[in-house]
């Protein structure tokens, strides 16, 4: 098998595959029952661009630059996978999703009242607003003008980490807003707005591009699933986007620009958007050592929700898949998490059984969080809240390709109990102004 293997692997072949099952993935996406904007489909966009498009940039740079650090054979073997993982979750997900009946799954139940809406905007407003100055208090200023490198900003974030999530409240803040009445001209105030706060909170925290974009991206996002924005300017916002998204990582990194360019260009968008190669690596490292993980680092990720107060020696680092394959699979000792993926993370648990396994649960928690967006498509008050909350959440979907599915989940589970308890806290008030009011 080997032997065959190394007969078929070629940078041709491996951009055939790449090429091949990005037509798939597009052409999927076109034609399926569902609107782009959905967890399914915007899981397959993830793989697309984790994987698939890191493929094709590995191609230019082993024939362009030249210096590529991973063999040909390497490759082709992680292209061959991660294609069995595509088809596998295809398969699985069309199967599901016929056989599973289409019924509405409601997360969030509230008062048909737009001052409900309003007041629930307000808290996470006023949150998110009080947060960023209790963060820039704490660490006596902008994190991002005054430190020099990513540990400097990793020391600043350390006791901070509910404050962090906190921050992040001004997103569906804005959508709440945004969605209460959705026009053109508070359409563009929300992404104002939007950038504003994604800019501050960056200069806070020295850092999260992803609060950024994901403000901005899930305004943008409901005006193409209810068709309000022209395809030119989904290319021209996408392009603006990328454009800012290397600038602020130049600018947090201190990259040099006298680099080569076209080095630079492939380098960041590998290191940001298609670390393939870590799969690769955990791939090689395993099949080794046979040292599998099972659920240790899987179940040991989650040990981040307890509180320092309740475990007085809890560690710096919490060790899950992130810190696992930084500081056992690539010997880097540091407090920086270097992404797994999601192939990588499902590799350490038990090979090729939990990497398929895996993605076919994955494909049939997909088909449930599509019961969840049938409410996307009604604009009523009711539906406001959850519509809100898809529209953040969708965006984690990147993050369980490329971080894995323990952060996933646990991010998902962290955004739905904050979310309830921001609703609890809504209910208080809006009683109070009924009973005022009566």
């Amino acid at each position: 098998m080997t032997d065959i293997l190394s007969s078929l692997a070629s940078w041709n072949n491996i951009l055939f595959i790449s090429l091949l099952n990005s037509a798939l993935i597009f052409g999927y996406i076109k034609f399926n029952k569902y609107n782009l904007i959905s967890a399914s489909n915007f899981f397959l966009l993830s793989i697309w661009i984790c994987f698939f498009v890191g493929f094709v940039l590995a191609f230019f740079s082993n024939n362009l630059l030249g210096d590529y650090s991973l063999s040909v054979y390497q490759v082709f073997i992680t292209v061959c996978l991660i294609s069995i993982c595509l088809y596998l979750y295809l398969l699985v997900f069309f199967a599901f999703d016929v056989l599973i009946p289409r019924k509405r799954l409601v997360l969030f139940k509230i008062p048909n009242s737009k001052l409900f809406i309003n007041i629930l905007s307000s808290i996470l407003f006023i949150t998110s607003v009080l947060s960023i100055f209790i963060y820039v208090w704490k660490n006596q200023g902008f994190v991002l003008l005054k430190s020099t490198g990513y540990l400097d900003r990793y020391e600043a974030n350390r006791g901070l980490g509910l404050i962090t999530l906190l921050i992040k409240m001004y997103i569906p803040a804005i959508i709440l807003f945004y969605l209460l009445n959705p026009t053109k001209s508070k359409l563009l105030f929300s992404l104002l707005l939007a950038i504003g706060f994604g800019l501050l909170s960056y200069l806070a925290m020295g850092g999260y591009r992803q609060i950024l974009i994901m403000g901005v991206a899930s305004l943008i996002f409901h005006r193409v699933l209810h068709k309000g924005i022209s395809f030119f300017k989904i290319v021209l916002y996408s392009i603006i986007g990328v454009a800012s998204l290397y600038y602020l990582a130049m600018l947090r990194y201190n990259i040099n620009v006298d680099e080569t360019r076209l080095g630079l260009l492939i380098g960041f968008t590998q290191d940001s958007l298609s670390p393939f190669n870590s799969f690769t690596k955990i791939f090689e490292y395993i099949n080794t050592t046979s040292e599998y993980q099972n659920f240790k680092l899987f179940l040991g990720h989650f040990q981040i929700m307890i509180p320092r107060i309740l475990w007085e020696g809890k560690p710096e680092l919490i060790l899950n898949s992130g810190n696992y394959y930084t500081q056992h699979v690539i010997n880097y000792e540091s407090n920086l998490t270097i992404s797994p993926t999601l192939a990588g993370e499902l590799y350490l648990m038990r090979g090729f059984w939990s990497l398929f396994i895996g993605f076919g649960l994955i494909a049939v928690m997909n088909v449930f969080l599509e019961r969840i967006v049938i409410y996307y498509k009604e604009s009523n008050i009711k539906s406001i809240v959850q519509n809100t909350f898809f529209l953040v959440v969708i965006f984690n979907a990147f993050w369980l390709v490329r971080e894995g599915l323990e952060v996933y989940i646990y991010r998902m589970l962290r955004m739905y109990v904050l979310f309830w308890v921001f609703i609890v806290l809504t209910y208080f008030i809006y009683f109070i102004f009924k009973k005022d009011n009566n």
